[in-house]
């Protein structure tokens, strides 16, 4: 899987961008990933899992859920639930990619195809990472992976391929009553994935809002960083000779 994505990424930065400069790409990533944070859905959840561990109510968070289950009477309903808004908010987000292409675009259904491809893999490749380097044991010890809590993976797939859907929508063509309404039901599973996960006894609540805020962050980011429409600049002078000069570039 490591080798699948280091080829995908190679891909996309060789065929999918446009960029040729060390300090050029430095400074991409660095407007990318202040613009990937500034975004409410990464900094919300990220300060909800920091009050969570500062305040020391995951695990009594975690332990209501478990004992009352709002909303599954069993930890498998509530994994079988995860797993399948999952599949859901996947295929959701692949059918945007091909099918949500702006009618005037800088990019190919292609390109935008491979970035959200390698955004739903590399924000998998670094959960994972993250969860064998932290290694915090999960609610219920029974489970397989016990040592891979933080941060859940599950959530942060889902507010990825989420994230993937509301950013492809914005560009394409249909009411904002239209938009407004996929996105109410794409985060709707989103955070009914990560709920479910805490009702699962697979993750505290810090976990799945770490996973939210690490799944955004990177959908954003990657967005940014080879996807952002480039935007037509047209200045108009004066010349020496007396007439007029029209300038027209595009920039980031």
């Amino acid at each position: 899987m490591r080798a699948l994505w280091t080829l995908t990424f190679l891909s996309l930065l060789s065929g999918c961008t446009h960029i040729h400069s060390n300090n050029h790409i430095s400074g991409r990533m660095w407007n990318a990933s202040k613009t990937a944070l500034a975004n409410p859905s990464t900094w919300v959840p990220l300060t909800g899992a920091a009050l969570f561990v500062a305040t020391n109510s995951d695990h009594e968070t975690s332990d209501w859920a478990v004992e009352n289950r709002p909303l599954y009477s069993t930890w498998e309903k509530a994994d079988d639930a995860s797993n399948r808004y999952n599949r859901i908010l996947s295929a959701s987000a692949l059918l945007s990619s091909v099918l949500f292409h702006p009618r005037y675009s800088n990019h190919s259904r292609w390109d935008r195809l491979m970035v959200d491809a390698s955004t739903v893999i590399m924000t998998n490749q670094i959960t994972s990472a993250l969860q064998e380097t932290i290694k915090r044991s999960r609610p219920r010890d029974t489970i397989q992976s016990k040592d891979t809590s933080f941060p859940s993976g599950h959530s942060s797939q889902a507010f990825s391929t989420a994230a993937i859907t509301s950013e492809n929508l914005k560009r394409y063509r249909i009411s904002k009553t239209k938009k407004v309404a996929i996105n109410i039901g794409v985060y709707t599973l989103a955070y009914g994935t990560a709920w479910a996960r805490i009702e699962a006894e697979h993750h505290y609540p810090s976990d799945v809002l770490a996973g939210a805020a690490l799944g955004n962050f990177f959908a954003i980011f990657m967005r940014e960083m080879f996807l952002k429409e480039k935007k037509l600049k047209v200045t108009a002078q004066l010349s020496e000779a007396g007439g007029t000069e029209l300038n027209v570039s595009y920039a980031f």
